[in-house]
């Protein structure tokens, strides 16, 4: 992070080990803004991105009898869906900060979010029509205080 007063610069970068199917994901995002009296502007770069398996042959159904074979071929397809879930996303966001009082602001933030193809990327809860991959508009509203 770099603020000399006016304006300022902010940027870091992560990397996630997980023990499971999902393997690495890494991350890295930068943003900026300038302060004017009591607003400030600023705009956001981000990205993530899973660095794992995306596909896995699983059981071998041909040695399977009969009666196990379609519970295998559902047990294969959930685990290379999971595989294939991996987060991808690219975020801009741009927004407009107010400091309407001490120790309060308001914040305005308007967010561009594209998705990998097949990802859902960090989204959770999807509605039935909701299709991985392709883009998402998130526009949001908040109020930051301390005490």
């Amino acid at each position: 992070m770099y603020d000399p007063g006016s304006w300022f610069v902010t940027a870091e970068w992560a990397i996630a080990q997980l023990h499971t199917t999902f393997g690495k994901t890494s991350a890295w995002d930068v943003s900026g803004g300038y302060r004017v009296a009591a607003f400030t502007p600023y705009l956001s770069y981000a990205q993530v991105r899973g660095d794992g398996n995306t596909f896995d042959p699983g059981l071998t159904v041909s040695a399977l009898p009969p009666s196990l074979a379609a519970p295998a071929i559902e047990l294969n397809a959930v685990l290379n869906a999971q595989l294939g879930a991996h987060p991808v996303q690219k975020t801009i966001s741009l927004g407009l900060r107010w400091d309407f009082m001490k120790n309060l602001d308001l914040k305005l933030q308007y967010d561009r979010i594209r998705l990998g193809p097949g990802s859902q990327g960090f989204l959770t809860n999807e509605q039935s029509d909701f299709r991985p991959g392709g883009n998402v508009n998130v526009v949001s509203i908040a109020i930051d205080f301390v005490l």
